[in-house]
């Protein structure tokens, strides 16, 4: 019997549960959820200037208002990650290494630029790709 993942639907040998899309996920929503509270003033004025177009209709306020959207647009986008990252593990096992290394450079430059800051989660998720790796058998069966 082969080792490999599937493609079937059909095949229902057992996987693994995902783990790092699902951490990914939480990372996600916190960011979206947090929002309002750590950019309250942002929101409120793109919200007051009726949010579409908003961002950069005044040139006084691109800066306050762009804070608040790039925060949501990285939560959103890593939203998509996650789900990705979760697909993946559900389908193969295991999320690809690849995703490990990105997550490790994404953490060391966020914590240069921002040591105090939640962007040392990435390097737990980092590692939990890491560890998935190294639980594989040396027939390149799964443990679960």
């Amino acid at each position: 019997m082969s080792t490999e993942p599937s493609l079937d639907p059909r095949d229902r040998r057992p996987r693994r549960r995902a783990l790092v899309g699902p951490a990914l996920l939480v990372i996600a929503v916190v960011h979206i959820l947090t929002t309002p509270l750590f950019y309250g003033d942002s929101v409120a004025s793109i919200i007051d200037a009726g949010v579409l177009g908003a961002v950069d209709a005044d040139p006084a306020l691109v800066d306050l208002r762009s804070a608040s959207f790039w925060y949501l647009v990285a939560g959103i986008g890593l939203a998509f990650v996650g789900a990705d990252v979760t697909w993946i593990e559900r389908r193969w096992g295991q999320a690809p290494p690849h995703v490990g290394w990105l997550l490790l450079v994404l953490g060391c430059v966020g914590v240069v630029l921002m040591p105090v800051s939640p962007f040392w989660l990435f390097f737990v998720v980092a590692a939990m790709v890491a560890h998935s790796h190294r639980t594989r058998r040396e027939d390149g069966s799964v443990r679960t």
